[in-house]
């Protein structure tokens, strides 16, 4: 039940060299498809800035219970290393009630 827009997690990457070598922006790589042709992407947006992940799809436990997605950060120097992280997201059920 929690509204699209909502930012749900963020990643957050230092990096101790000055001007752009020090700027960071983030990126999600996973290409992965989930249920109905839907992305990923569909789902999620990670802000390229701030790290900020936000729900952007409609989430539904009876489809997917999990998520493992990957997340970059690159320094915007020419020739950066990236580097990689894993955000795990479990869906949580809360409209199936017990009979009574």
């Amino acid at each position: 039940n929690t509204e699209l827009g909502t930012i749900i997690g963020q990643v957050l990457a230092h990096d101790s060299d000055q001007g752009i070598n020090g700027q960071i922006k983030y990126s999600l790589v996973s290409e992965n498809s989930i249920s109905n042709n839907r992305k990923i992407d569909d789902l999620f947006i990670l802000d390229p800035d701030n790290g900020e992940l936000i729900l952007n799809g409609q989430l539904d436990y009876e489809t997917n219970q999990f998520f493992s997605l990957s997340v970059q950060a690159r320094d915007c120097g020419v020739g950066s290393v990236p580097a990689y992280a894993t955000i795990e997201i479990i869906v949580i059920d809360i409209n199936d009630n017990a009979p009574e």
